[in-house]
């Protein structure tokens, strides 16, 4: 009977470590697609880099996209978007949120927006490509847990000031594991802790509505989302077209310091359609305020995001906080080296578990090979998608399971992560080429250069960790057995 309870126990205890595992992986994956994900509007114009690019799309060329695009479609149920450039996308597009197509600067269809890769990548942070919400709230519980974790680390640290710039280095590995994570814990704790907070709020957004329409709106979803957002304004019906011209001009005047970043015809192609414009300010984190105006140009109101009640302007900042949309590219690199650091604190986090066990199992050897097997699929993935339309995703999970299956095969911690990041070498350099081969036209685009540079900058990254990495830094089998060093 005593045995039978040991096996039981063992085997309960082997089923939370690999639910502990699994919950570290999806953090993993999010902190890793999030670093890179910094770029993903450079990421769009590297995918298609033939699309025409411009600063400025006339008002005239706005009234060309809506009717090339009903030309192109019958419905027109949904309400349609024509997002302007901007300085990090410069191009335009047209959309009901199911047809996209790139804009040239006169307003006709260019090619269909094709950028898989990049929704690939962002889908994956976003809510791990798990459809129905599903996902994004299970990203939002891992913010919820990632913040708690933060916060708990900084009160287990009891010598977080002396310690703040002690980071030592040699021995079996483990030490500097240990002073790695906790030095990048405390040196990046700021930003760790907004970009968890900020996480949370995207992925549980949708439960705290859930809630609190059924505790103060009796059920009525709509009406606290028009408390938050503000309501649909009270159009008269008419039979006029949408005035972009009339409409913008009058934005001009109204507030001369936004910059227009989208325009939406709500109810199109209805006697009570309405233009809602949306607007950046250069120097607020506010994603943007929206202004509405008739089909005639007339203005209507404002939803009040850059004037209104605090929390409705709070909410409205999330996105550019979470995302470094802000400040131009000095606060992007910024946000790609804390959030490879948020990475980095996630993985020797549970090296640091691993190699305090005292034993070497599948673990050790499925956790090798997520670390280096995603941003392999990632890359793999990439390659694939150039070479071949919405083959991305097959890609991804096929290049992952063949590293998990081999990892688990060779049964060897230091081999399984010199093997991984030589293969994921090879690929970045079989990308870089390419896309030299397939777009070697547009090679000295600003898209290209900026993210061809950025491919390169991880190259020489995992070079890094190929050369000191494998050798240094991992316990092999061996050592796992002799290091008992404490955590603290």
């Amino acid at each position: 009977m005593k045995t039978n309870n040991k096996t039981f126990f063992k085997r309960m205890l082997g089923a939370h470590s690999g639910l502990g595992l699994a919950v570290s992986v999806l953090m993993y994956i999010i902190c890793l697609t999030g670093t890179i994900a910094v770029f993903f509007q450079e990421f769009e114009r590297w995918e298609q880099p033939e699309i025409a690019e411009y600063q400025r799309l006339p008002a005239t060329a706005m009234t060309n996209a809506v009717n090339h695009f009903y030309r192109e479609v019958d419905s027109h149920e949904k309400p349609l978007y024509i997002v302007l450039p901007t300085e990090a996308l410069p191009r335009a597009h047209v959309s009901d949120g199911e047809h996209e197509w790139w804009l040239n600067v006169d307003g006709s269809l260019a090619e269909k927006v094709a950028s898989h890769w990049t929704h690939l990548l962002t889908q994956l942070h976003i809510n791990l490509h798990i459809p129905n919400n599903v996902g994004l709230v299970i990203v939002g519980i891992l913010g919820v847990m990632l913040t708690a974790l933060i916060i708990s680390g900084l009160f287990a640290h009891v010598r977080i000031l002396k310690d703040a710039f002690r980071l030592r280095w040699g021995g079996t590995g483990q030490q500097q594991q240990i002073d790695l994570h906790n030095r990048l814990s405390v040196w990046a704790l700021p930003f760790h802790l907004v970009i968890a907070v900020t996480g949370a709020f995207f992925g549980v957004v949708g439960l705290l509505i859930f809630a609190a329409t059924s505790l103060y709106y009796q059920g009525d979803q709509q009406a606290l989302i028009d408390d938050v957002y503000g309501g649909d304004p009270v159009i008269a019906a008419h039979n006029n077209h949408i005035n972009f011209e009339q409409a913008l001009k009058n934005l001009t005047e109204i507030a001369p310091a936004a910059k227009p970043i989208y325009a939406v015809i709500q109810k199109p192609k209805t006697d009570t359609q309405y233009l809602e414009i949306a607007a950046e300010f250069s120097d607020r984190l506010i994603y943007s305020e929206v202004y509405r105006f008739d089909a005639t140009g007339k203005y209507i109101n404002h939803q009040g995001f850059s004037d209104g009640p605090v929390s409705r302007q709070a909410i409205y900042s999330v996105y550019r906080i979470h995302f470094g949309s802000f400040g131009g590219y000095l606060v992007k690199m910024a946000y790609i080296v804390l959030g490879l650091s948020l990475t980095v604190v996630c993985v020797t986090g549970i090296n640091i578990w691993l190699n305090k066990r005292g034993l070497v199992n599948w673990i050790n050897y499925a956790w090798s090979a997520f670390v280096w097997g995603v941003p392999l699929a990632l890359t793999t993935s990439a390659i694939s998608a150039i070479l071949l339309t919405q083959s991305e995703l097959f890609a991804f999970i096929t290049t992952l399971v063949v590293a998990l299956a081999w990892s688990l095969r060779q049964k060897h911690v230091k081999q399984i992560n010199q093997t991984l990041i030589r293969l994921l070498l090879l690929a970045l350099v079989l990308l870089l080429s390419t896309y030299a081969i397939v777009h070697s036209q547009y090679l000295l685009t600003s898209a290209a250069m900026i993210i061809n540079g950025f491919i390169m900058a991880w190259f020489i990254l995992c070079l890094g960790f190929e050369r000191y990495y494998c050798h240094r830094l991992v316990l092999d089998e061996v050592a796992v057995e002799k290091t008992k060093v404490s955590i603290a």
